[in-house]
C-alpha cells in the first residue's frame, strides 16, 4: 500500500504529522501551566473546584450560563429534598 503514495502526498502527510506533534506538545505544556495556575490560586486561598466552574461559566453566554445554573440548582434542590415532599 505505501508504494501507492506519491512523494508529494508523503510530504504533505509528513507535514500534517509534524504539525500535529507540535500541537500535542504545546497542549501538554499549556495543561501543565493551567495546573500550575490552579495550584497558585489554591495556595492563595481560592477553591480550585469553584474556580474551575467559574471559568467554565464565563466561557458561555449569559443566557446559557443562567440556564446552566438554574438546572444545576434544580438538581440540587431535587436531590436534597426528602422523598415524599
Amino acid at each position: 500500500m505505501p508504494e501507492m503514495i506519491n512523494q508529494e502526498t508523503r510530504s504533505q502527510l509528513a507535514n500534517f504529522v509534524d504539525r500535529l506533534e507540535t500541537l500535542y506538545a504545546d497542549r501538554r505544556g499549556v495543561a501543565r501551566e493551567i495546573t500550575d495556575v490552579f495550584k497558585e490560586a489554591e495556595t492563595a486561598g481560592f477553591d480550585k473546584k469553584a474556580l474551575r466552574v467559574a471559568v467554565k461559566l464565563l466561557n458561555v453566554g449569559p443566557e446559557e450560563r443562567a440556564a446552566l445554573t438554574d438546572v444545576a440548582q434544580l438538581y440540587v434542590d431535587a436531590i436534597s429534598t426528602p422523598s415524599g415532599n
